[in-house]
């Protein structure tokens, strides 16, 4: 799919954030379930309150299950309309997800129609189950009514997939408020990660107090065509368990645990775009994404690479525009912080805040990482962006212009 670029990329974070997070200023579509049904087949048309239904021919026991299907906002895939493919059960905005899918065994496939889904509490997936909207622009699934203290929206599992919808308002405590999530860091997160791989495509995820997706674990995590923007408040910024960002996987300690992210546009967010925080496991693959006007760096690739033989980040032909609006005078639109085994390449800079790249290193960080090793910033256009450590032990840098 092409990419989709948001018409504006302003950003402006507040002081009173910037206080939370104990920063200070350094130097400056729509897909849903539709598809061709059998022509042979022949058809009857069903009348459930107001709304002419198109079904197949069927035994009367049928038609009854098809009513009571409709009584609760969903239709079974026995029911589809004309042109649905793949669709196990249809869900109106007007039941509660959380409580269909807790009907339904693992590996189904819920097709979710236009409208808005106001989610109270939060839903756990089954191994292979699938979720897929109407657009992101016809169908929103709000978080905003959940418990302050809820892990997120989805609590996702083994194979889930998630497709074509908006995306928001899972929440977090108040910062201040002396109410925390258990642990600290987990709450706020639209997607938040279990099982041993995930699918997002093609969705609108934002103002999501944590994470858009959030978790560690042996998961791996595959991102297309995301748009994602202000993930994160002043709670998830509290800078003694800090973990805003639009993508923050940490303490990925066994396999495969990659992370792949194509395609997408991760702008605005008040802390970093995408961080990977002790990703002991897999490839971090991040090409062909814009990232602009995030609070801190783009991508920070932290206590990273080195720890197994397959750990390590590939970030190639991205754009990094004007991030770190915060102006914290250690990070850049690509931070690589005491962190090995990352290529840098073929990426574009513009008026990223303090540096294009910095790396870092930082002795002290338990457990010890080694100094930076692998470390390759190579055929970038900078256009007057800095690279900064290219002068440490391990780092390669050449042909940046």
């Amino acid at each position: 799919m092409g990419l989709r670029w948001p018409s504006s990329n302003t950003y402006s974070m507040s002081s009173a954030l910037r206080s939370a997070a104990g920063i200070k200023r350094g130097p400056i579509h729509s897909t849903g379930c539709e598809g061709p049904s059998p022509a042979h087949l022949t058809q009857t048309r069903l009348v459930i309150g107001f709304a002419p239904v198109l079904v197949r021919r069927a035994p009367v026991w049928l038609l009854v299950l098809l009513v009571s299907g409709a009584s609760l906002g969903l239709t079974p895939s026995v029911a589809r309309a004309r042109g649905a493919r793949n669709c196990d059960v249809r869900v109106r905005p007007r039941v509660s997800l959380s409580d269909v899918m807790s009907r339904h065994g693992p590996g189904t496939t819920y097709c979710l129609a236009r409208g808005t889904f106001r989610v109270t509490s939060t839903i756990e997936t089954d191994n292979g189950d699938r979720v897929i909207g109407a657009g992101r622009n016809a169908t929103f699934i709000d978080g905003s009514g959940l418990p302050r203290t809820a892990e997120g929206i989805f609590l996702t599992d083994t194979k889930t997939y998630f497709a074509d919808f908006d995306i928001s308002g899972a929440p977090t405590p108040q910062a201040g408020s002396g109410v925390y999530c258990t642990d600290r860091s987990n709450c706020g997160k639209a997607f938040s990660i279990r099982g041993s791989s995930l699918t997002v495509q093609s969705i609108d995820c934002h103002d999501n107090g944590g994470n858009c997706i959030g978790g560690g674990g042996s998961t791996e995590v595959s991102v297309d065509d995301l748009d994602c923007w202000n993930n994160g408040n002043a709670y998830s910024m509290t800078s003694s368990f800090v973990y805003a960002a639009c993508i923050k996987r940490a303490a990925v300690y066994a396999a495969p645990g990659g992370t792949t992210v194509t395609n997408s546009s991760i702008h605005g967010n008040p802390w970093v775009g995408i961080w990977c925080d002790h990703c002991k496991n897999g490839l971090f693959d991040i090409e062909s994404n814009r990232f602009v006007n995030n609070g801190l760096a783009g991508i920070e690739w932290e206590m990273s690479g080195g720890w197994t033989t397959d750990d390590r980040a590939v970030i190639r032909n991205n754009l990094f525009r004007g991030n770190n609006a915060l102006a914290a005078s250690y990070s850049a639109g690509m931070h690589v912080s005491t962190a090995n085994d990352i290529t840098i390449s073929g990426n574009t800079f513009r008026r990223n805040v303090v540096a294009g790249v910095s790396i870092i290193f930082a002795p002290s960080r338990n457990p010890p990482q080694p100094d930076a090793r692998g470390v390759v910033v190579q055929s970038n256009t900078m256009n007057g962006d800095l690279v900064g450590g290219c002068d440490l032990r391990g780092v390669t840098c050449g042909n940046n212009a």
